[in-house]
């Protein structure tokens, strides 16, 4: 026969899990909700995943694997974001030094051609 006495802590801990649960599930859904932005949307599901993430050692182990894949999943999502924000930091500096490069040649060409003018301005 099974002890009453020793499943009931275990059974009401169970069930403060499942209302915080619900309770951060209701907070995670209004965040996101009321987000207009990208980064305000990711925002929400980053407090909404730290909020969640276990605060003990001891956590079955299905959920050790799940925070694991959540994990890995993050750091694959921070490589991909910072190689598109690096590629579009290129793209810029590459349009900035063709840019400049244009503005040198036209400088040049003005800078020519005023001396041209001069020479033969010069010789008449």
């Amino acid at each position: 026969m099974p002890e009453v006495g020793r499943d009931r802590p275990r059974a009401r801990r169970a069930y403060a899990v499942l209302r915080r649960g619900q309770a951060r599930r209701t907070v995670f859904v209004s965040a996101y909700g009321q987000a207009s932005t990208p980064t305000e949307r990711l925002t929400a599901a980053f407090a909404a995943v730290r909020a969640t993430l276990p605060k003990t050692r001891a956590v079955p182990l299905e959920v050790a694997r799940c925070v694991d894949r959540i994990a890995d999943d993050l750091a694959d999502l921070f490589i991909e974001l910072h190689t598109a924000q690096e590629a579009a930091a290129q793209k810029v500096v590459r349009t900035k030094q063709r840019q400049a490069a244009r503005n040198q040649v036209r400088a040049d060409q003005r800078r020519a051609a005023e001396t041209a003018a001069l020479d033969t301005g010069g010789e008449r």
